[in-house]
């Protein structure tokens, strides 16, 4: 059936007659546009496969600390995580989502524009280097925090090829390459799993191991990937330059974003690990991957929702942008939904499953509070890419940094009063407050365009369009 449709596109006079042209290129438009929605089908499926896998990944990561190690070590490993998460989210402001906006409207070619991106994600990966052997150093001749250097040259030797192989995953996701996406994921997460649990059934296991082994897997698959990719890449300085100045103008908002937005989502850890221990971190660690397995859809999607926004803002202007808002926040609306009622049925038995230990069990209350909100901030996530994508990336920095402030103050009070529950209360409240200032801002921004964000005027926009 797709080789006749193909074979329709290279051959149109396959449709009928010439009396009949007219209703032969409407017939190749339709065609075209099946073709289209089957290859957004694929990149869909190929998409939410690849989230599958790296949400898998994490999710093992911990359930073997958890099974072989202690609760303590779950702590120290989410702590570290959480680092390197925020490396990667300045990397992302500065580079990767800037790449992805400018991919349609640089004055550079598609090769300058990825060899300008991959050499100034190389350059920040060195500086990240540079700054954890500085801190290893400093530990190193601190006899009291000495027991932190082996961390630290863990971390210190993981984190620049956790950076580059997430670069090469915006890259694949830019240029629409999820299937090799999916396979280069693939190889990444077995290559690093296989490590793990031979790691776990013949030596000492613990956070140092696994962070060495996350380094040493992440190194041999990228720059193996680069080396058959290489020449998709014009790696001059000179386009690194141009590549940063335009990556800049859209970077310079986003990274107080990002910056604020993962300290925001991070901070309950490290108030847990100051004012109770890092075995309570582990604990809430342990719930909120969980929780996490809802990343395969929400990250999934929101991996083609931003290529597509962006197309969709270049082609139909605001009006197609809200139209693909409305849309998208009803497909998150629905998983969500469905996964909260999962987790509400489910959740108790899947964590006593999971994590059999003592240190684990009890917290049922804690799980679904952790779940309402990250079902609340999923719902909102395709609010933040239609900001950004209508150039109002600074307003929404604004926000983040008003929640922040608001964050230090209440969660560690939180904390304090109601333990680990009161640090998913702190979550759910900050989620909450947060989706309602983006929804505020977005509808704000459309209301300037002329453009009607009501839910009865679109339907009957809809309505009339498809008539």
């Amino acid at each position: 059936m797709r080789q006749n449709r193909r074979s329709l596109l290279r051959n149109p006079q396959l449709c009928g007659s010439e009396t009949e042209r007219p209703r032969d290129i409407s017939v190749i438009k339709n065609v075209k546009k099946l073709l289209a929605a089957e290859g957004k089908f694929a990149s869909a499926v190929w998409s939410l496969g690849d989230q599958a896998l790296v949400s898998a990944a994490n999710f093992l990561v911990l359930l073997f600390l958890a099974r072989y190690s202690t609760s303590a070590d779950v702590g120290i490993y989410a702590i570290v995580f959480s680092i390197v998460v925020i490396f990667i989210s300045v990397q992302e402001a500065l580079i990767s989502r800037p790449y992805t906006v400018s991919f349609f409207d640089s004055e550079l070619t598609g090769r300058q524009l990825a060899g300008g991106a991959l050499l100034l994600t190389l350059f920040f990966s060195g500086f990240a280097c540079l700054v954890s052997i500085t801190l290893l150093l400093v530990y190193s001749f601190n006899s009291e925090e000495a027991q932190l250097s082996p961390l630290i040259a863990a971390f210190s030797f993981a984190l620049p090829f956790a950076l580059l192989r997430q670069f090469i995953r915006r890259y694949l996701l830019s240029t629409v390459s999820v299937r090799e996406l999916f396979f280069f994921d693939a190889v990444c997460i077995t290559l690093f799993l296989c490590s793990i649990f031979y790691v776990s059934k013949t030596h000492e296991f613990d956070v140092v191991t696994v962070v060495f082994i996350m380094g040493g897997s992440y190194s041999m698959c990228s720059l193996v990937w680069l080396l058959l990719r290489i020449k998709q890449f014009k790696l001059r300085i000179i386009f690194a330059k141009k590549a940063g100045l335009v990556f800049w103008e859209i970077g310079k908002w986003l990274l107080p974003t990002r910056a604020i937005r993962e300290l925001q989502g991070y901070m309950t850890h490290w108030f847990s690990i100051v004012l109770m221990s890092a075995s309570a971190t582990g604990v809430f660690a342990a719930n909120l991957s969980v929780v996490a397995l809802s990343n395969p859809f929400v990250l999934g999607l929101l991996n083609i929702m931003t290529p597509g926004a962006v197309r969709t803002y270049k082609d139909d202007g605001m009006v197609g942008l809200r139209d693909q808002t409305i849309t998208n926040m009803f497909i998150m609306s629905m998983i969500m939904i469905i996964f909260f009622s999962f987790i509400y049925v489910f959740g108790e038995a899947i964590i006593n499953l999971l994590f059999p230990a003592k240190d684990y069990q009890q917290n049922n209350l804690l799980l679904l509070i952790l779940t309402g909100a990250i079902s609340i901030g999923s719902i909102a996530s395709p609010i933040s890419v239609s900001l950004v994508c209508a150039g109002h990336a600074k307003e929404e920095s604004q926000i983040y940094f008003f929640v922040c402030i608001v964050s230090v103050i209440t969660v560690p009070i939180l904390i304090t009063y109601a333990g680990l529950t009161g640090a998913a209360l702190s979550i759910l409240l900050i989620e909450t407050f947060t989706g309602l200032a983006r929804l505020r801002l977005l509808n704000t921004v459309f209301r300037n365009a002329d453009v009607a964000f009501n839910f009865k005027i679109v339907m009957e926009q809809f309505r009339l369009r498809n008539r």
